[in-house]
């Protein structure tokens, strides 16, 4: 059962910005260098996954037959 809890955050954007943020700006404040390492690592360890088991569909590596396929 999923429980319901009322959202008692402060709304609206809790950092601070120029007065005229510029899509860069924004990108900066969500892909920060704690995440870029955050999916190196991971990347890294499914390829090391991948490679040990020789297994070429895990992390859907080679999971699409054809260029446009979704993989989800």
């Amino acid at each position: 059962m999923v429980s319901s809890r009322a959202f008692t955050g402060e709304p609206g954007i809790q950092v601070a910005l120029p007065d005229d943020p510029t899509p860069s700006d924004i990108y900066n404040l969500i892909v920060t260098d704690e995440l870029l390492r955050s999916w190196k690592t991971e990347t890294n360890r499914c390829a090391r996954t991948v490679i040990s088991s020789k297994d070429h569909n895990f992390c859907r590596i080679g999971a699409a037959s054809k260029p446009g396929d979704l993989l989800f």
